[in-house]
């Protein structure tokens, strides 16, 4: 999983600047590399995720219920 804390996997419009608790998680230009268990690392942070973008990944359905 890449490092949530940059911008790989929550693009660069993600976090709190503006005091808003949602985020944005997309994997644009690593979509071959996300798999089940990096979405079960987002699971901490599950509540606060308003947009999840997992189009062209190898996300499987069980994974993403």
């Amino acid at each position: 999983m890449h490092d949530a804390g940059g911008s790989d996997a929550t693009g660069p419009d993600a976090g709190s600047r503006d005091g808003n608790p949602l985020l944005r998680v997309s994997f644009q230009g690593r979509e071959d590399e996300v798999t089940d268990a990096d979405i079960q690392a987002l699971l901490p942070v599950a509540d606060h995720i308003a947009f999840l973008s997992l189009g062209k990944t190898k996300v499987t359905d069980a994974s993403a219920a």
